[in-house]
């Protein structure tokens, strides 16, 4: 079974539990669009640059936990170009609180815990940087700002380097997408 399938079968997993709410929606993430607060070293700025768009395509599901619409989660899978243009497959599962300041306006805020297939800096060498592909979990806080069935999304996700087999977290990605409710369920 292929990755992506695999991404498939854990997102058919996630939303066949609607039985558990009372609201539940499928929506379609789009976009993607990144600040990268950390620089790449001199020599590699020289050899690459960041992808800051990323032709993000995603679906995700989001439902109540309870009768209480204020505490949600979500699951949601996507595909994109990563921070070095390669592919990128993302599997995802969040938290929020909601914020209804006014009826059709609303604001997610939350945590989510994920994983992704994506490019590596594996060398740098003199006239080439190589990649390699990695998973690379992550817990990142986002904020989903909506009204009706369209939203926007900004995360915060951790950002980290290695040198000689050893991991060192360094500045953020600021990650934004945009995206629309599909299919309301119940």
């Amino acid at each position: 079974m292929n990755l992506f399938n695999r991404y498939i079968s854990l997102f058919l997993i996630g939303t066949s539990l609607p039985a558990l709410s009372n609201e539940a929606n499928v929506s379609i993430d789009f976009g993607g669009w990144s600040k990268h607060f950390h620089s790449l070293t001199e020599h590699q700025s020289k050899l690459i640059d960041y992808n800051e768009s990323h032709d993000l395509n995603g679906i995700r599901y989001t439902s109540t936990f309870s009768d209480n619409s204020d505490y949600k989660y979500s699951i949601g899978l996507n595909k994109m170009n990563d921070s070095f243009g390669f592919d990128a497959y993302t599997v995802a599962a969040g938290a929020y609180y909601t914020l209804t300041p006014y009826n059709d306006f609303y604001i997610d805020t939350g945590l989510v815990l994920g994983a992704q297939y994506r490019s590596w800096i594996d060398e740098t060498l003199y006239r080439e940087v190589k990649f390699k592909k990695v998973v690379v979990p992550f817990l990142a806080p986002e904020i989903k700002i909506g009204y009706k069935s369209f939203y926007a999304s900004v995360m915060l996700v951790p950002n980290a380097t290695e040198s000689n087999g050893k991991y060192k977290l360094v500045e953020p990605t600021l990650f934004f997408q945009l995206g629309f409710n599909l299919i309301n369920i119940n």
